[in-house]
């Protein structure tokens, strides 16, 4: 978000001349590296078969849990 923050006030002051100042000069977004966590296909087709496991959710969680099986599949 700040990038795109900042992209935008650069956007504002070069293309429309809106003198806004400098002060998203400032903004910095930090870089970070981000362990990569890989589902196995045994434990998803457990979370996509497991009837029994599913009827003890709860609506909220069941929700929670298709979308995440929607995002591994896709």
């Amino acid at each position: 978000m700040i990038k795109l923050l900042r992209s935008f006030f650069n956007y504002l002051i070069a293309e429309k001349g809106m003198n806004i100042g400098a002060f998203h000069r400032k903004f910095y977004a930090p870089s970070e590296d981000v362990e990569i966590v890989v589902v196995s296909p045994e434990r998803l087709n457990y979370l996509i078969y497991n009837k029994e496991r599913e009827e003890q959710l709860s609506d909220d969680l069941k929700k929670i849990k298709d979308v995440f099986v929607f995002g591994c599949s896709v």
